[in-house]
C-alpha cells in the first residue's frame, strides 16, 4: 500500500483551519516519507507550516529534502553510466 506524500498541515486546506482534519500525527507523516515511495517525491509544506511546526521537525525535513536531492544525484549519475 502507498499512502502518498507527507501532509504537515492538521487540516487538510491552506488555511489550516478548516475541512477534514488530518488523522495523523507528524511523526507518523515524517516515517511515510522513509518507508513509502511516493512521498520520496511529495512534501506538501504550506507556509503556516514554517511558523507551527516545531524547529525540529522543520530540521528533519529540511534534511530529507537534501538528502533526496543527493541521491536522485546518484542515481541520475549510475543511470547515465549504464546508458553510454
Amino acid at each position: 500500500m502507498d499512502c502518498g506524500g507527507i501532509i504537515m498541515n492538521r487540516y487538510l486546506s491552506p488555511d489550516n483551519k478548516s475541512r477534514h482534519s488530518r488523522k495523523t500525527t507528524d511523526t507518523f507523516e515524517m516515517a511515510n516519507g522513509i518507508i513509502m515511495q511516493t512521498s520520496i517525491q511529495c512534501v506538501a509544506m504550506q507556509p503556516n507550516n514554517l511558523e507551527e511546526l516545531p524547529s525540529e521537525e522543520i530540521e528533519f525535513l529540511s534534511n530529507y529534502l537534501i538528502l533526496l536531492t543527493i541521491i536522485n544525484q546518484e542515481l541520475l549519475i549510475i543511470m547515465n553510466s549504464f546508458m553510454h
